[in-house]
């Protein structure tokens, strides 16, 4: 016989989707344990999702209407009415394999110190694996978790936070928020501003190491947010809604003024904080990290078609204001994801440069390069012929007065003594440094790059 009150409290936040909610529904109806409640807070602007819902409302399906209200304001409604023990989220793009609360309430019953749960996740996927005999589990601290957060990459570490959506949390947590009167789902991200609020209380977590939910990411909203797509109704229902029309609202209590996905939820994690502390409390923001972040936002939405400009701004004046080591640290890691994005431009582009060598060099062209390592001795490899590079200049003075490929190996300052045509540099970590000395020098050579062959040949 059930308890009157349910293990599982699943609170179903939507917003005109009325078109994939009953799946999430059917999901939750159809699982092998049965001690749940479901409640599902309608925020739409008509009655569409109420037409397909209304034929579920039941004892154990509450069904709240709210309209207009931000993201975190119709979380927490669905949260004032949960009675159940543990309590998640279920969006209205995902739903459950039919075993999944049978799984989480029987590593709940073995896990005596623990009060949140996090399990696997799939997206975009046919179907669930098949479950296996035996799941593994894996115990983690909070502030374990506080630290990747904050020094790890997001994406990679995703599958490890407590959310909400693919976690659950005991109850006992509404007691701590209720004691200073905060609300448990704050702006302006409620599956992060939660996750802080758990860790700033609870010890530890568990990870359940099995997919038991599944998304659809085709209806991502923050994906569309983060991508620019402001024309789409859930973007601008998220502007105008939980932003209040205001873009700077994402960041505004982060310390850096960067327009990413990651110091907006650094802005929720530093206002969390304010209001709780507790586990949050000895844990700084990594600045470093913000900005490498940047760095790979800016690389990922370009190479989907996004424009990244006003973001590039943003960091480099962001950059200007922090000592010249942490620039470097930043350029060096630059290079890195440079390389990751573009490895098939740069494949190709090595290929047609070592081919422009070979023809300027037939034209008597003076040519020197810039940098000894690896790259140029890969170019070298393939300029075996009577018309040589002059000499290679090389900022590292254990490389000067050597040679490489038989090329003598001299300081950048040779470059004033003999005149030559072109410099190629072979850098490309450094390629910008190199280029401004270069020109600092006013040598009226040409300089060629990797990333410069449009502009060195004019087209």
């Amino acid at each position: 016989m059930l308890s009157s009150t349910p293990q599982f409290s699943i609170i179903l936040p939507t917003r005109n989707r009325s078109f994939i909610v009953e799946k999430a529904i059917q999901s939750v109806i159809y699982q092998t344990c049965e001690d749940w409640e479901l409640i599902i807070v309608d925020n739409d602007v008509d009655n569409k999702t109420y037409e397909v819902v209304q034929s579920y409302i039941s004892d154990k399906i509450k069904y709240i209407r709210t309209g207009n209200l931000p993201m975190h304001e119709n979380w927490e409604r669905g949260l004032q009415v949960a009675t159940g023990n543990y309590i998640t989220v279920l969006q209205d793009k995902a739903h459950y394999s039919p075993q999944a609360f049978e799984v989480i309430d029987s590593i709940i019953k073995q896990s005596k110190q623990a009060s949140i749960f996090v399990w696997g996740y799939a997206f975009n996927e046919e179907s669930f694996p098949p479950q296996v005999d035996s799941i593994n589990t894996f115990e983690f601290t909070t502030s374990e978790i506080i630290q990747l957060f904050l020094n790890e990459d997001l994406n990679s570490i995703n599958p490890i936070l407590p959310k909400m959506i693919f976690s659950c949390c005991h109850r006992s947590i509404l007691k701590y928020t209720n004691e200073i009167h905060q609300d448990f789902f704050q702006p302006l991200s409620p599956d992060y501003t939660s996750m802080f609020t758990q860790l700033s209380y609870f010890d530890r977590l568990i990870f359940i190491d099995t997919q038991l939910i599944h998304f659809n990411d085709q209806f991502s909203s923050g994906k569309n947010f983060a991508q620019k797509k402001f024309n789409t109704i859930d973007t601008e229902d998220f502007i105008a809604l939980t932003l209040n029309g205001r873009f700077e609202t994402c960041f505004q209590k982060s310390g850096v003024k960067l327009n990413t996905a990651y110091n907006s939820l650094l802005s929720d994690f530093n206002d969390v904080k304010t209001k709780y502390s507790g586990n949050l409390g000895p844990f700084q923001v990594n600045n470093i990290h913000v900005y490498k972040d940047a760095i790979n936002q800016i690389y990922e939405l370009k190479n989907c078609g996004v424009n990244m400009d006003s973001e590039r701004l943003q960091l480099e004046k962001e950059l200007n204001k922090v000592p010249g080591f942490i620039r470097q640290l930043v350029i060096q890691y630059e290079a890195q994801v440079q390389l990751k994005y573009q490895k098939p431009q740069f494949e190709f582009t090595t290929a047609f440069i070592i081919e422009m060598l070979h023809c300027l060099l037939s034209f008597d062209q003076k040519i020197a390069i810039w940098g000894a390592g690896d790259t140029t001795r890969f170019v070298l490899s393939y300029l075996q012929e009577n018309k040589r590079i002059q000499f290679i200049v090389d900022s590292d003075t254990s490389k000067q007065n050597q040679t490489l490929m038989d090329i003598p190996v001299r300081a950048p300052r040779l470059l004033k003594e003999h005149a030559v045509d072109i410099v190629f540099v072979s850098t490309l970590k450094w390629q910008n440094e190199v280029k401004e000395e270069i020109q600092a020098m006013n040598l009226g050579c040409k300089i060629l790059t990797p990333s410069n062959i449009k502009d060195f040949i004019k087209i």
